[in-house]
């Protein structure tokens, strides 16, 4: 359980967090919802309405609870024991319903454009570290890999010090740099990123061989460097490759937006529901569009245990859809979304669960996860830059095609694969591997 726990919490706080120094002037939405969207899109408005004249006092906030939650016996009926809004919270022992402290910052993770320095910041057990390392960004650039510890920022140590207060530590001009001392193992570094402007990819893909391609999908961002999104960078791709088979690659995937996982499985599926969504009111069953350029691909789909959230969402889709093949460890597990409600009287806000989600086939696979068809442990060969769990995707691929186990695979594929897997591979933290070993 312990090890669960530390996944959960790191599965909030990917939802929860700013990457950092990435907040936006410029958007400031009065509601929006981000990780998997409590809400379809069309019933925002109600939403914002229902948050309207929210205050942070316990009986606004148990009124908004007794509205929206998910999980209504789970609200205290005497509630004179607490003193605080975060109290109240706290009691319903809901690791995705929380007091967010920054109600902008947090929309801006998704939804904003991005200032900083391209890394997401997570802390566990007192120990600050970089689960992400966005490639092509300012910290990637300078050296900053995955699951760095953050000691230092400029002549100021962190230690002892919160989330926002890091955060504000890295806040400077447009083109300076960020001083950064680094744990790396038993070694100690300073790395130097500049403060910048950006747009994130959450995306990589190359040719695997004449027949198959990659696709990675690290997150979903509604924003990224493609105006549509994640699934507007894939749909690019596909456009651009006909590769008959698509390995989607949706290891450490830890979630994003619910519109472009849900577009996102809709680019290979013609027609039928792509995800059943539900809250306590109804029923929301989102169906395919078709003509999109990946129908009639083939995809092979790659997950573990910190596949969760959107990339369920795809992966469930997939699977009973097109009846793809799952290899890998079984997904996080989670299927329940969260709404965001902005304080009248206060900085901050409520994230709360207000839905779940179930496969198109009906399938509830909250805090159970999804079964890969092919379990396969990760191993990483160094010098090949191949992993057990690639190398088994390439090779089911390869049966499908018919194709000989020896066909040429592009020189450079392996490698280019394994760098992007290095900056966002949690497998490598010191406090999560006794998780991704299991």
């Amino acid at each position: 359980m312990h090890d669960r726990a530390n996944l959960i919490t790191v599965v909030f706080v990917f939802t929860i967090l700013i990457s950092t120094g990435c907040g936006n002037s410029n958007s400031g939405p009065a509601l929006t919802t981000s990780d998997v969207n409590a809400i379809p899109t069309s019933a925002l408005a109600d939403a914002a309405q229902a948050s309207s004249g929210l205050t942070k006092t316990v009986e606004s906030v148990l009124n908004q609870l007794r509205g929206v939650y998910l999980f209504p016996d789970a609200i205290p009926e005497n509630t004179s024991e607490f003193e605080t809004v975060e109290m109240l919270l706290a009691s319903l022992d809901d690791p995705f319903s929380k007091v967010i402290d920054e109600f902008s910052d947090t929309i801006d993770t998704f939804f904003g454009e991005f200032r900083g320095i391209g890394v997401q910041i997570q802390q566990i057990d007192d120990i600050t570290f970089f689960p992400v390392v966005f490639p092509t960004q300012p910290a990637a650039v300078a050296g900053v890999r995955a699951n760095d510890i953050l000691l230092g920022i400029d002549s100021e140590w962190v230690e002892g010090k919160t989330i926002p207060e890091i955060v504000e530590m890295l806040q400077r001009d447009i083109e300076e740099p960020v001083h950064l001392r680094i744990q790396r193992d038993d070694e100690i570094v300073t790395l130097s990123p500049i403060f910048s402007e950006f747009q994130r990819s959450s995306v990589f893909t190359t040719a695997i061989t004449e027949q198959i391609a990659y696709v990675g999908v690290f997150t979903f961002l509604q924003r990224s460097s493609h105006p549509e999104g994640t699934d507007g960078e894939i749909s690019d791709f596909l456009i651009r490759d006909s590769s008959p088979v698509i390995i989607m690659d949706f290891r450490d995937n830890l979630g994003g937006t619910l519109e472009d996982s849900i577009q996102t499985a809709d680019l290979f599926v013609e027609s039928g529901t792509l995800i059943e969504l539900f809250d306590l009111d109804h029923t929301d069953r989102r169906s395919a569009i078709p003509g999109d350029p990946g129908e009639g691909r083939t995809v092979v789909l790659l997950q573990n245990g910190h596949s969760a959230s959107a990339s369920e969402i795809v992966i469930a889709s997939l699977r009973d859809n097109l009846s793809s093949h799952i290899i890998g460890t079984r997904s996080f597990g989670k299927a329940v979304s969260q709404s965001f409600f902005r304080f009248t009287d206060d900085p901050g806000g409520l994230q709360l669960v207000t839905g779940g989600i179930r496969s198109p086939s009906g399938e509830s696979y909250n805090e159970i996860g999804i079964e890969p068809d092919q379990v396969v442990a990760f191993v990483l060969d160094p010098e090949s830059f191949s992993d057990s769990q690639l190398d088994a995707a390439i090779a089911f691929a390869m049966t499908l095609l018919d194709l000989n186990p020896d066909e040429p695979i592009q020189p450079s594929a392996l490698e280019q694969i394994k760098a992007f897997r290095q900056t966002l591979d949690t497998g490598g933290s010191p406090i999560l591997l006794d998780y991704i070993e299991q």
